[in-house]
């Protein structure tokens, strides 16, 4: 009987975590890229990563090759450098961005961070344009 009571308590743990993820509601990331104030194609010409225990800061130096949107006045040609943090691991929130990766030409949905640095504005879905699931 204590082994059974063992295993319901090691499921019920499992559930409880696997349950934490807490993913942003349905439409969220869809919503966050119409609304990001930076809805541009770019080629990505070079990424720097530094891991710090289980995540990675990466910086990101892409080229602008078409403007759907800008609200600081990006054009074609223009270099924008990006930050943000990816997660080395299953967190709980919404989904991690991905590891850019150097000469691929992708959507970006972004927002003004510091200085003349750009974010992730829809964080997983920053870098895609297909609708949620």
């Amino acid at each position: 009987m204590k082994k059974l009571s063992k295993w319901i308590t090691a499921l019920a743990c499992l559930l409880i975590v696997s349950a934490g993820r807490a993913e942003l509601p349905p439409g969220s990331y869809d919503t966050l890229r119409l609304e990001a104030p930076e809805a541009l194609l770019i080629e990505v010409e070079a990424v720097k990563r530094a891991v710090k225990g289980n995540a990675t800061e990466v910086v990101a130096i892409a080229r602008v090759l078409y403007v759907e949107r800008t609200k600081v006045g990006l054009r074609p040609g223009a270099t924008v450098e990006i930050r943000y943090i990816h997660a080395n691991g299953p967190v709980a929130g919404p989904r991690p961005v991905p590891l850019l990766i150097e000469k691929t030409i992708i959507p970006a949905f972004l927002k003004k961070g510091a200085g003349k640095d750009f974010e992730p504005a829809a964080y997983g879905m920053s870098f895609l344009m297909t609708p949620e699931r």
